[in-house]
């Protein structure tokens, strides 16, 4: 059993950890941190729930890539999510109009700019069901900001 500490010390079981995508199994019975050393932060869907996260790694020089998700789970699929919707959705509703930028870190900025409607696809990818959660805020237009 691992002990995660979240806002209070919460129980998971080694399984549950590898199938939310936290941890990974390096063999039989040992486990690894699949996102350790990295900015960590919640992926969260239209009701601000806790489906999945997001991970930049803090040196260039260190391993792997330089973004990193939780893969893909019943409850975190990166086709049917937009990152800061559910702070955007409001602020969407009220203008009619979406700012669509590609990264948590562009959602992040524009938020502490003002731009209170700007949300992000979770991968490289807007899908039909990403139109779908936008047009369920009566979003109306769509500025897309990719880099």
């Amino acid at each position: 059993m691992i002990r995660v500490l979240l806002n209070r010390n919460l129980e998971f079981t080694d399984d549950q950890l590898v199938e939310v995508g936290l941890v990974a199994r390096g063999g039989q019975r040992c486990i690894y941190d699949r996102i350790r050393g990295r900015l960590v932060w919640p992926i969260r869907d239209t009701s601000g729930d806790v489906v999945g996260f997001g991970a930049r790694k803090l040196y260039d020089d260190d391993e792997g890539p330089k973004y990193l998700n939780t893969p893909e789970t019943p409850l975190y699929k990166k086709s049917k999510v937009l990152y800061g919707l559910d702070l955007a959705r409001e602020a969407i509703r009220k203008a009619r109009k979406a700012v669509l930028v590609e990264g948590y870190f562009d959602v992040i900025g524009l938020h502490q700019a003002g731009v209170a409607n700007a949300v992000a696809v979770c991968g490289t990818a807007l899908t039909p069901e990403h139109v779908e959660l936008l047009s369920r805020c009566d979003c109306r237009e769509v500025t897309v900001l990719f880099d």
